[in-house]
């Protein structure tokens, strides 16, 4: 039986994301990208990333550091870092190209 989650992973994380970009190449070898013949991520990719320090890209070449906190049928709700605070944002799937969690 999986463990509850303590209330503190829905707060936001307690330090700086890394500095560096993971590797996108290896994102997509681990199949954390869109569903052959849809064009979204699907809301199960993403479940092994909740409360998971998490890179993600966008499919306009934006990305960036995200926590996952809440998965819903075609969103995440992620804190997400800005390059000064981590911000609450909720993110459609379908603006997601890939990611990888740490």
């Amino acid at each position: 039986m999986e463990k509850a989650k303590s209330p503190n992973s829905y707060y936001p994380p307690k330090f700086v994301p890394p500095s560096g970009v993971p590797s996108k190449y290896k994102a997509k070898a681990l199949g954390f990208t869109k569903t052959p013949g849809k064009n979204e991520i699907e809301p199960e990719t993403v479940l092994p990333c909740l409360f998971k320090l998490t890179y993600l890209w966008f499919n306009n070449s934006f990305s960036l550091w995200s926590k996952p906190v809440a998965l819903y049928e075609s969103s995440i709700l992620c804190w997400i870092w800005n390059g000064n605070t981590w911000l609450l944002y909720n993110i459609p799937l379908y603006q997601l190209e890939c990611f990888i969690c740490f």
